[in-house]
């Protein structure tokens, strides 16, 4: 071949025997070496393919054990220190003498709140890293069965990780509730016992998965020594030994789990022997006791009343249910309240206004705030081109406040209608606040009636 010849057919291919020689749209293989006849010629040197991706996949394999040791090590130590310092069941336990009933729950609170934000800080401090598995991984897929097992190790640890962050959420949660001490107390040491559990269960899988990719006692050996820390004595071989010996493990963690799930289950069965919370917190109960002349708290006469009083578990009329549940509320005692509203909700038989009735007043139960200072009415029904359906009031919408004020009965909205001026009212509609303008001078043309404590009336 000339090089006019290769001028003139630029696409030629050319088995040099070394290297890789692009000219043009030609890549030429081979094992030599090649010197292009001109600045577009180009020599690349592709080497031995199936031995290099073998040596990748190894390296790639040493390189993430080694990740994977490392984030062992720390999830271990995160729940190590969950377990032996700060568990959350001391803060209900510690009154002092001559201690009021609301300066106790406020110091509870205050304990609670430093123990979440000192969980916060150890979930957050921990050093789990996939930054060689991301980087890794694609070498690593020239072994099909080390890149699925080593996958599942990585789906593993982010369900360890998620159940820190789901303890801390939990306990979050049950902090925002309006519970009594001992309540408070059960849910918080059966979520705290629940997580930990999800995330031993999360690691000694993901162990299951390292033994049968490990190739080295001696890691396995690390990983029996680093898991001391969580009180596991293992005694891990590589492959289906230390796979079934994990499996062993986790199969045990996941039975102690569904005991503490069965336990919980137990303990809202037995929501008769409950603690009383005195301080009233629902500031439409707040607003009645002051009017009436009572105290912000529960007196000793209405807490030993209370307490005497066993929730009936066994009522399934909801009419019934219905004035249980208000009877309940107005003594200051939301917890039985709930009770009842959520097993009239179970109810096959309720129309859906009825339903939304309960609906709603076991919202403004749990989350009295969103209701401002009142009640709350809800709207029934709706005359067609009344004075409320004209300001776009719908069925289910609750009225809360009138011209800044907060609805306390329903003839409050009757009395400031009667005059001739534009009455603003506010309202929440789908858990949302919002105001309308509605004509004075006539009737709202709509039927409503206090939340929890049905009353319908025609307006």
């Amino acid at each position: 071949m000339t090089a006019n010849d290769h001028e003139e057919n630029p696409q030629t291919e050319i088995n040099t025997g070394g290297g890789a020689y692009v000219e043009g749209n030609v890549s030429v293989t081979g094992t030599g070496s090649f010197i292009g006849h001109d600045k577009k010629d180009t020599y690349i040197n592709m080497g031995d393919l199936t031995t290099s991706a073998e040596k990748r996949a190894k390296d790639a394999h040493a390189q993430i054990m080694d990740e994977i040791l490392h984030n062992f090590t720390n999830l271990s130590v995160t729940i190590w220190g969950l377990e032996e310092h700060n568990a959350p069941q001391p803060f209900w336990d510690i009154r002092r003498a001559n201690e009021t009933e609301l300066a106790y729950q406020d110091r509870a609170r205050s304990y609670f709140q430093q123990y979440l934000t000192w969980l916060h800080t150890a979930i957050e401090s921990h050093e789990f890293s996939a930054n060689a598995y991301d980087s890794y991984k694609r070498d690593l897929a020239h072994n099909e069965q080390w890149a699925t097992h080593i996958k599942n190790v990585y789906d593993e640890f982010k369900k360890t990780l998620d159940a820190f962050h789901r303890l801390e959420h939990g306990l979050q949660h049950i902090l925002s509730l309006d519970l009594a001490d001992q309540q408070r107390a059960l849910d918080s040491v059966s979520v705290y016992q629940e997580m930990l559990l999800n995330a031993k269960i999360g690691l000694t899988t993901a162990l299951a998965e390292v033994c049968l990719v490990a190739e080295k006692q001696v890691t396995l050996d690390m990983l029996a020594e680093t898991l001391q820390l969580i009180h596991l004595d293992l005694s891990l071989q590589p492959g289906k030994a230390g796979w079934s010996e994990a499996w062993r493990v986790m199969a045990k963690f996941t039975a102690e789990k569904a005991e503490i799930l069965r336990e919980r289950s137990a303990n809202l069965s037995k929501s008769a022997s409950r603690e009383i919370e005195r301080r009233v917190s629902d500031p439409y109960l707040v607003m009645l006791r002051k009017t009436s002349g009572l105290p912000s708290e529960l007196t000793d006469t209405e807490v030993w009343a209370l307490g005497r009083k066993e929730i009936d578990n066994t009522e399934q009329d909801p009419l019934k249910l219905l004035r249980m549940a208000a009877n309940s509320f107005i003594e200051s005692d939301g917890h039985a309240s709930v009770v009842y509203l959520r097993r009239i909700l179970e109810a096959q038989t309720l129309s859906p206004v009825q339903r939304k009735f309960v609906e709603l007043s076991l919202h403004r139960i749990e989350q009295p705030e969103v209701y401002q200072d009142s009640l709350g009415l809800m709207i029934f029904k709706v005359t067609e081109r009344g004075n409320f359906d004209r300001a776009g009031i719908k069925m289910g919408d609750v009225l809360v406040s009138i011209n800044g004020n907060a609805i306390i009965e329903p003839m409050d909205i009757a009395y400031e209608l009667a005059g001739n001026d534009p009455v603003l009212l506010g309202l929440v509609r789908d858990g949302k606040y919002s105001q309308v303008v509605v004509q004075g001078g006539e009737s709202a043309g709509a039927a409503l009636s206090p939340l929890i404590i049905i009353k319908v009336l025609q307006l």
